[in-house]
């Protein structure tokens, strides 16, 4: 088990139980078309849902509570009899290829190890059943026969789909593409596992896809940091057969990860959640019956992806973030915690620390009191990134001014034994 989750376990709380997976990765196709038939067309109500939010409300409240063996074989990854809501986690990308890349860091290792991250906590609540559609090496055995066994009925799948989807575009029952924010074209390789996903978990009573990624950018300079910044969520249309489900499980997971990170500045993707058509993780062609989100957490290039020493925490924040969004969606919100893993800290121990998860936790904390980033000063420009900078010294000046210590914009002492009352640490 991850450091930073067993020491959470202390802490953590659900209220009805016991607490004991593409920009630089997106993938590109066209859209859906659900396979329960066309709903009389009213405005934008094109399709009958095959999930809703109170569908998924009422699994999660007749799940078992106690912990069950779960089947992990190579075809049956899931019990036979359904008792439990079913989450599938798809970190972006191919084991070995695809995703962003800047610098040495590649997005396809990061997406596994948040997707490790929350995979880990998921299946500390015994209402879930979760499993990692890959590791850092290759797919779940279970997807790989089936990617290998099914390419044939997949692409038909597709097809299918596909021709319907265009029938109902040419006779204007559904209009055509609207502008959509440019993803990368997935391989064929990749759009095949991607459509295999959604017909798979179709077939295994999935109830939520979670597509892991971050994000880039077409134009960028390959060795240059981009000018964008910031988390952004894609959803299916909320025309679409799983749409509304969707964008309530993403509103859930954008409030949350905005407690501690700046939404996306690319225009399109400043809302926090977007929906659209052409992403196959979410039900391109409406090949997704299940309720799916495509979460961005970052750009590829931003500083908190950089830095070795922060990859554990980092991974196991956002992957906190996600479960808190989820438990918020399902009213069963988590008690008892600040709503991030980087703190409370041994404060002292942070004293002289420039960089790193001393630096990422004290960014942290003072985003929690208000201090952070400083005022009149925004949170795209003043990210929490573990690196100690103007931001940082400004937001220590003001918590310093206002607990009446010495302003120095320098975590002393004073300063530590004071944020280690604030938050009840006993070292």
């Amino acid at each position: 088990m991850c450091p930073i989750f067993r020491a959470l376990l202390g802490v953590l709380a659900v209220t009805s139980v016991t607490f004991f997976v593409l920009g630089g990765g997106l993938s590109q196709v066209a859209t859906s078309v659900h396979r329960a038939g066309v709903a009389t067309y009213t405005g934008a109500t094109w399709f009958v849902a095959s999930v809703t939010k109170r569908d998924l409300a009422r699994s999660y409240e007749s799940a078992s509570t106690t912990y069950e063996r779960v089947s992990d074989t190579n075809t049956e990854p899931f019990a036979k009899r359904k008792k439990n809501v079913r989450i599938l986690i798809v970190p972006g990308h191919e084991p070995f290829s695809g995703g962003a890349e800047f610098g040495g860091i590649y997005e396809r290792e990061w997406t596994y190890a948040i997707g490790e991250s929350l995979r880990e906590i998921l299946s500390m609540n015994p209402r879930y059943e979760v499993m990692l559609a890959r590791t850092d090496t290759a797919w779940h055995p279970a997807l790989l026969s089936y990617f290998t066994d099914e390419a044939a009925d997949i692409e038909a799948f597709r097809e299918a789909h596909k021709e319907e989807m265009d029938a109902l575009v040419r006779d204007g029952s559904i209009p055509p593409d609207l502008h959509e924010v440019h993803h990368g074209t997935a391989s064929t390789d990749a759009a095949l596992h991607l459509y295999g996903i959604n017909k798979w978990a179709g077939e295994q009573n999935i109830d939520i896809a979670l597509h892991l990624h971050l994000n880039d950018y077409a134009d960028r300079k390959s060795t240059r940091a981009g000018e964008h910044a910031g988390f952004s969520i894609y959803v299916p249309l909320g025309a679409y057969s799983n749409g509304e489900a969707s964008k309530d499980i993403a509103d859930a997971i954008a409030a949350r990860l905005s407690a501690y990170h700046a939404t996306s500045t690319l225009a399109q993707e400043a809302s926090g959640v977007v929906e659209s058509r052409p992403l196959i993780a979410t039900g391109a062609y409406n090949t997704a019956d299940h309720a799916s989100v495509l979460i961005e957490y970052g750009y590829i290039y931003e500083p908190q992806f950089h830095a070795p020493e922060l990859r554990d925490l980092v991974a196991a924040e956002y992957a906190y973030q996600t479960y808190l969004g989820l438990q918020d969606f399902f009213g069963d919100s988590v008690s008892g915690t600040y709503g991030s893993v980087a703190f409370p800290y041994d404060w002292q121990g942070a004293i002289g620390k420039e960089r790193g998860v001393p630096v990422y936790a004290l960014q942290a904390a003072l985003h929690h009191l208000g201090f952070y980033p400083p005022k009149n000063v925004s949170f795209t420009d003043c990210p929490i990134t573990g690196v100690i900078g103007p931001c940082t010294k400004n937001a220590l000046s003001a918590y310093q001014q206002a607990r009446s210590l010495s302003v120095s914009g320098v975590l002393d002492g004073a300063t530590a034994e004071a944020l280690q009352n604030e938050f009840g640490v006993r070292l």
